[in-house]
């Protein structure tokens, strides 16, 4: 089946992208790879800190977080899905460790489109396009649209796609 990839990260741009993201499945008949990466910590890569053994209350910590996010991950998808109308599009999750452009363009292999927002929850608020949206734009081997922010964002859209 085809697949739209679409990367989030619980920032307001990232929904945008997924509303997008789910519209782009609809129109094309495809399935939707919801994807959400992290970047790799001491504590989350299971390293040592420190120099000290690895605590092993720290990593059930992190697991709890983990599946926290990913239940509260599916529960925003699903009132997203609903809200854009696109209960038809089949939604399949993925919630991996590793540098998040290089994750994103990985399950983007053989895609139909890559969907990303144009900024995150990175450090540098500025820049008009993030670090991730600027790798996957530069190394993916699908297309990618990187959604823009904002509501003069959406106005520039047709009236058939500004929902």
């Amino acid at each position: 089946m085809t697949k739209v990839v679409i990367g989030i990260d619980g920032s307001a741009q990232a929904e945008q992208a997924l509303r997008r993201g789910l519209q782009e499945a609809l129109r094309f008949g495809a399935g939707a790879v919801v994807v959400h990466a992290w970047l790799p910590t001491p504590y989350s890569a299971n390293l040592p800190w420190f120099a000290a053994p690895y605590p092993a209350a720290i990593q059930e910590h992190i697991d709890k977080d983990r599946e926290a996010a990913a239940a509260e991950m599916r529960r925003r998808v699903a009132e997203i899905q609903s809200e854009e109308g696109a209960g038809a599009v089949e939604i399949t999750y993925v919630t991996r460790v590793g540098m998040v452009a290089t994750v994103l363009l990985e399950e983007a292999a053989g895609a139909h489109t890559l969907v990303v927002g144009a900024r995150g929850h990175g450090g540098f608020p500025g820049l008009l396009v993030g670090s991730v949206a600027d790798q996957c734009v530069r190394h993916a081997v699908c297309p990618v649209l990187v959604v823009p922010a904002g509501p003069a964002a959406e106005a520039s859209l047709p009236a058939s796609l500004n929902r």
